[in-house]
């Protein structure tokens, strides 16, 4: 068991109640699961919402099957996409997925729309970007990564796009 602030998941909770997601929550370690369909051919993001004392974060993952001989370049176009967004940032991770991570720092109680930026930021940001990331993704793939990517469906939910 984890300690984390049940005034900053409550709030989370109410507001994916309220705005009809599917989401299944872990009591014990404060840590929401959704998953959001997107609008581009990557499908749908796997989203965990970590709720800690005084921040919560939200990672958003998309599974790419990424090579490791594609690491550069996907690294490096990352970097380029980092430098241009406000909130968050784009990484790799170690199984071949890319991640989006945004950290909200909380002082007190945070409110509905802070929550709903929060929350629709990475899935918004990995749709504008998807295209760029599939053309590196698979570039010397004949496309076989990108088939996988955009034939599988949310497990939860379709409403979130």
């Amino acid at each position: 068991m984890r300690e984390y602030s049940r005034e900053i998941s409550s709030v989370i909770r109410e507001f994916l109640t309220e705005d009809d997601w599917a989401f299944d929550f872990d009591e014990d370690n404060g840590m929401f699961h959704t998953d959001v369909a997107l609008k581009s051919r990557l499908g749908f993001t796997d989203v965990l919402i970590d709720v800690h004392q005084d921040y919560y974060q939200i990672f958003a993952r998309v599974f790419l099957n990424q090579a490791e001989q594609d690491c550069a370049r996907m690294t490096a176009m990352l970097n380029r996409i980092n430098c241009e967004i406000t909130f968050g940032h784009f990484e790799l991770g170690e199984n071949g997925s890319l991640r989006y991570r945004y950290v909200l720092p909380v002082s007190g109680i945070p409110c509905r729309k802070a929550v709903h930026d929060s929350l629709y930021i990475p899935s918004y940001l990995i749709d504008h970007y998807a295209e760029e990331i599939l053309s590196v993704s698979c570039q010397d793939h004949a496309g076989s990564c990108c088939m996988k990517c955009m034939h599988r469906k949310a497990p939860a939910q379709e409403k979130l796009s």
